[in-house]
C-alpha cells in the first residue's frame, strides 16, 4: 500500500471516528433531557444514552487499534530506511484576503510509528475501560454523563498524538482538560466532600492551564525560527538546525515545565493524588495509565524532533528530577491510606521511571559527545527502556485500577483501614489485583521487570561507555545518585504493594458494621474479563518481550536513534554496545526461558493449591488469643505499622508516632511534620502570598472606580506607543 492510499486512509478514518466519538460524547448528557422534555422515562433514557456512549467508545477504540496495528505491523519490520511518515491535511485552513502573513492554522495529521504506538494504547485502553463500564456504571445516577465525558476524553488524547500543528495541539489538550475536568467532579455530584471536590477541580485546572501556556510559549519559541517562522510541526523538523542555541535553551526549559506539569513529575506532583481520586473508579485506568503519558509522548516529540541537537545538561536536569519524582512519590505511596490515593502517587512514581529513561536518552544523545554512534546506541537502548514502560505501566496500572474498581463496586469503600480478608469474598478480583501487584513491583515473570531491567542496564552501559572519558564533576555526581534514587524507588514500591496487598486482601476484615454491607460473590463477569485480559498481558509481556520489542525499536529508529545494539528473540534479550570497530564494550543477556521454568512453575503449584483450598470443606475452631476476645480490628498489623520503619525515619517528631496523610489540601496552608513535605508547604506558603496580593489589588487597583480603568486604559495605551517607536 503506498504513502498516498495510507493518507486516504487516515482521513478516511478519521472522519469515521469523529462521528463515532461525537455521536457518543453528546449522546451521553443530551438524550436524558430530551427524553424529559418529551414525557418519556428518563432513567431508561440514562440507560440508553449510556449503553450508547459506551459502545461507540468500544468500537472506537476498536478502530483505532485496528488501524494502529495495522500500520505498525506493515511498517516496524522496514528498519531505519523505510519512508513511513505519512503527514496528510484534513482542512487547510482560512485565507484572509490582503494578508499573506496570516497564519492558516490547516488541520494536519501525521503518523509514524511513536504516533501509531501510542494509538494502539490510546485505542485499547479505550475499549477495555468502556467494556468494563457497562457494568460498573450500571445504575449509577450519573452514568449517561460519565459515558459521554469519557468518550470525549479518549478522543481528545488520541488527537494529541496525531495532529501536527502547535494551534491544534493547543485546542485540543484544552479540550482533553476540560472533558476530564467535568468527569473530577463526579465525587462532589455523587454526594462526596464538597470541599475536596471543589479542590480538585480548581487544582487540575490552574495545573492544566499553567501547562498550556509554558508550553505554548515554548512552540512560539520554536516556531519563531529565523529561516521559517510558522507553526507547522513539519517545518518544526526541518529547519530546527536553524534555532539559535539559546532559543532551544529556553523552549526546553518551558516544555520541561509545561509537559512536567501534565505528567506530575517533581515538584508538580502534587496535583495527581488530588485531582484523580475524585474522578470516576472506572476512568482511571485511562486518566492515569495513557492519558496522563500523553506528556510523555510530547516530550519525546519536542525534546528529540524539534530541539534536537541536544544539550548535555537537558539530560542532566531530567535525570535529577526523575529520580526525585520516583522516590518522593513512592514515599507518599507507601504512606497513604487510600488505595487510590496510594495508585495515584504511584503512577507518578512510575512517570520517574520513565523520565530516567528519557534523561538518558538525552544525555548520550547530546552535542557534547558529537554524535558518537556507540553513545548514541546506548541512548537507543535507553529509549526503548522508556517506551516499554510506558507500554508496562499502562496495563498493570490499568489491571490495579480496574481492580480498585471491583472492589469499590463490591464494599463500597477503598480506604484500607476499613478492608481486609477480601481475597475470601472476591477470590478473582483479588488474585487479578495480586498479579498487577506482583508486575508493578519489578518481579518476573511479569512485564514489570523487563522495563525496568532495561531501564538498570542503560544506566550500567551508559557508565562503561564513558567510564574512559573526561566526565565532567557534574556528570560523576548526578548518573550514581540518579541511580541509587532509582534502587531505592524500586525497593520501596515492592514494599509498598506488600502493604497494600496484606491489607486489603489478607488477614480478615477489620470493620464488621463495613463488612455488613459488602455485596455477595465476586464482581461480574465483564469486568473480570477484562482484568484477566490485562493480567495476561503482563504474564505474555514478561516472558515474551521480544513480541514488542520490534515495534519500540520501529518508533526510536523514527526519531533518528540506532536501536542495533538491542537483540530480541523468544529466549534472550541482549544488549551489546560495540564500536564501530567491532570491539564490545558492554554485554549483558537475559534469558528469558529459566525465568519461565523457574517461575511459572511455583506460580501455577500456588494456584493450584488456592484452588483446592477454595473447594475443599471448611472447618472451624475457635481462635486462641491467650484468653482475651478476638477483634480482628485491632489483632492484625495494619499498613501503617508495616511501613513504620520507612516513615518514622522521615518525621520531625519519632515520638509523635500517629499516622497523618502526609500531602495537605493544595490551598488548605497547613503544616505538616515530615521533612519530606517542604515541597508542599512551599506551594502553600506562594498561594498565600498570591491570596495576599490578589486581596491587596482588589482594595486599591480593582476598586470600582471607573476613572481607575481609565487610567489603566491610557497607560497601556502610552506603553504599547512607546515600545512601537522603539521597535521601529
Amino acid at each position: 500500500m503506498t504513502d498516498n492510499i495510507w493518507a486516504s486512509w487516515i482521513v478516511w478514518l478519521f472522519w469515521i471516528e469523529c462521528a463515532i466519538f461525537g455521536l457518543g460524547s453528546t449522546a451521553g448528557p443530551f438524550l436524558p433531557p430530551v427524553a424529559r422534555a418529551l414525557g418519556l422515562d428518563e432513567n431508561r433514557a440514562k440507560n440508553w444514552a449510556m449503553r450508547l456512549a459506551l459502545a461507540l467508545a468500544f468500537f472506537g477504540g476498536l478502530m483505532t487499534v485496528g488501524a494502529s496495528g495495522w500500520y505498525l505491523a506493515t511498517f516496524a519490520g522496514r528498519g531505519e530506511d523505510c519512508n513511513c511518515k505519512i503527514a496528510t491535511t484534513i482542512w487547510s485552513g482560512i485565507d484572509i484576503v490582503g494578508i499573506s502573513t496570516f497564519p492558516r492554522f490547516a488541520l494536519t495529521l501525521y503518523v509514524d510509528a511513536l504516533s501509531a504506538l501510542f494509538g494502539l494504547l490510546i485505542g485499547f485502553f479505550t475499549a477495555c475501560v468502556a467494556w468494563y463500564s457497562f457494568s460498573w456504571l450500571d445504575r449509577n445516577p450519573r452514568r449517561h454523563s460519565v459515558a459521554g465525558a469519557f468518550g470525549l476524553f479518549a478522543f481528545s488524547t488520541l488527537l494529541v498524538v496525531l495532529v501536527n500543528n502547535g494551534f491544534w495541539l493547543l485546542l485540543v489538550l484544552e479540550l482533553m482538560s476540560l472533558s476530564f475536568g467535568y468527569l473530577v467532579l463526579y465525587r462532589g455530584q455523587q454526594g462526596g466532600m464538597q470541599e475536596e471536590s471543589k479542590t480538585a477541580i480548581r487544582t487540575y485546572l490552574i495545573v492544566s492551564h499553567v501547562s498550556t501556556i509554558c508550553l505554548a510559549i515554548a512552540i512560539l519559541i520554536i516556531g519563531n525560527n529565523p529561516r521559517s517562522p510558522s507553526l507547522d510541526f513539519e517545518l518544526f523538523r526541518q529547519y530546527r538546525d536553524s534555532l539559535p542555541p539559546l532559543s532551544r535553551d529556553v523552549a526546553f526549559v518551558f516544555a520541561l515545565i509545561g509537559l512536567g506539569m501534565r505528567a506530575g513529575m517533581t515538584p508538580f506532583h502534587f496535583w495527581v493524588p488530588v485531582a484523580h481520586p475524585q474522578s470516576p473508579t472506572t476512568t482511571h485506568a485511562f486518566s492515569l495509565g495513557v492519558a496522563i503519558k500523553v506528556a510523555i509522548y510530547l516530550m519525546i516529540r519536542f525534546f528529540f524532533e524539534f530541539l534536537s541537537p541536544i544539550s548535555w545538561w537537558w539530560g542532566a536536569l531530567l535525570l535529577v528530577l526523575a529520580g526525585l519524582t520516583a522516590v518522593l512519590n513512592v514515599f507518599y505511596a507507601l504512606l497513604s491510606r487510600d488505595l487510590k490515593r496510594a495508585l495515584a502517587y504511584h503512577s507518578v512514581e512510575n512517570i520517574g521511571i520513565i523520565l530516567v529513561g528519557l534523561g538518558l536518552a538525552l544525555l548520550f544523545g547530546s552535542e557534547r559527545f558529537g554524535g558518537d554512534v556507540t553513545v548514541r546506541s546506548v541512548a537507543g537502548v535507553a529509549l526503548i527502556a522508556s517506551l516499554f514502560h510506558v507500554i508496562n505501566h499502562a496495563i498493570f496500572k490499568g489491571l490495579l485500577y480496574l481492580g480498585t474498581g471491583c472492589i469499590e463496586n463490591r464494599t463500597h469503600t477503598v480506604i484500607m483501614d476499613e478492608l481486609g480478608g477480601l481475597i475470601r469474598r472476591y477470590p478473582w478480583t483479588s488474585v487479578m489485583f495480586l498479579v498487577g501487584a506482583i508486575a508493578i513491583a519489578g518481579f518476573p515473570p511479569f512485564n514489570g521487570f523487563i522495563s525496568e531491567w532495561l531501564t538498570l542496564q542503560s544506566f550500567f552501559a551508559g557508565i562503561d561507555v564513558y567510564r574512559a572519558r573526561d566526565l565532567t564533576p557534574v556528570l560523576m555526581l548526578v548518573l550514581p545518585v540518579t541511580l541509587i534514587m532509582l534502587g531505592l524507588a524500586f525497593a520501596l514500591t515492592a514494599l509498598a504493594f506488600v502493604k497494600i496487598a496484606g491489607e486489603t486482601l489478607l488477614g480478615l476484615p477489620r470493620n464488621p458494621k463495613i463488612v455488613a454491607g459488602f455485596k455477595p460473590g465476586d464482581a461480574p463477569v465483564s469486568m473480570r474479563f477484562v482484568l484477566f485480559v490485562l493480567a495476561a498481558l503482563c504474564l505474555v509481556l514478561g516472558l515474551f518481550p521480544s513480541l514488542l520489542i520490534p515495534w519500540l525499536a520501529a518508533a526510536v529508529n523514527g526519531i533518528g536513534y540506532d536501536t542495533r545494539a538491542l537483540r530480541a528473540d523468544l529466549f534472550d534479550l541482549t544488549i551489546a554496545i560495540q564500536k564501530s570497530s567491532g570491539e564490545s564494550i558492554y554485554l549483558t543477556s537475559l534469558a528469558m526461558l529459566p525465568i519461565g521454568m523457574l517461575v511459572v512453575g511455583p506460580v501455577a503449584t500456588i494456584l493450584a493449591a488456592f484452588v483446592w483450598r477454595r473447594f475443599r470443606p471448611a472447618r472451624s475452631s475457635p481462635v486462641w488469643v491467650g484468653g482475651e476476645p478476638y477483634q480482628p480490628q485491632t489483632m492484625q498489623y495494619t499498613g501503617s505499622a508495616l511501613s513504620a520503619l520507612v516513615w518514622e525515619t522521615f518525621q520531625k517528631h519519632a515520638a509523635a508516632r500517629r499516622f497523618e496523610e502526609p500531602l495537605p489540601t493544595v490551598f488548605a496552608l497547613a503544616e505538616g511534620r515530615y521533612v519530606m513535605e517542604q515541597i508542599n508547604r512551599g506551594y502553600n506558603a506562594g498561594i498565600a502570598m498570591v491570596l495576599r496580593a490578589s486581596t491587596w489589588v482588589g482594595e486599591h487597583l480593582q476598586n470600582g472606580d471607573i476613572r481607575m480603568y481609565l487610567l489603566y486604559i491610557f497607560g497601556a495605551f502610552i506603553t504599547v506607543l512607546l515600545v512601537l517607536a522603539v521597535a521601529r
